[in-house]
């Protein structure tokens, strides 16, 4: 899952953990047009090269992503090198805390929890896809 799998109670590497260096917001932070993130290292890059993602900006949308890290990155000063995902205190998302979260604002939403079950912890994304017609 992208390096969100922090592990408890060790250091995080950069070379396979998000951090916030992975994250690039093109022509800048004040007034970004979207942003990039590099994810250092998955299961589909063996060689560890890393695989560059363009997020777009979606102006005026409450959904927007590149707001969203835009307002993390403002609200919460950290070193490049920290987790680009924290709690509150600080320390590392945990994997099962930030499934917790997205669970937690699908229902708040209003989506079915029934159908948040079906989403088995070991594969988030494939939960996400499986059920794409939810964010049509």
């Amino acid at each position: 899952m992208w390096g969100i799998h922090y592990p408890i109670g060790q250091s995080i590497d950069p070379s396979l953990h998000l951090t916030r260096i992975c994250i690039d917001f093109v022509l800048s932070i004040s007034a970004p047009s979207y942003a990039i993130l590099t994810v250092p290292s998955s299961k589909t890059d063996p060689f560890r090269k890393g695989v560059a993602i363009s997020i777009a900006r979606a102006p005026g949308a409450h959904t927007c992503t590149v707001s969203a890290l835009k307002s993390l990155f403002e609200y919460s000063e950290q070193s490049p090198e920290s987790p680009l995902f924290t709690e509150d205190d600080g320390t590392p998302l945990a994997r099962g805390q930030f499934i917790s979260e997205i669970k937690e604002s699908l229902l708040k939403a209003g989506y079915d929890p029934s159908e948040l079950i079906l989403w088995p912890q070991f594969s988030l994304w494939h939960g996400i896809i499986s059920h794409g017609h939810w964010f049509q």
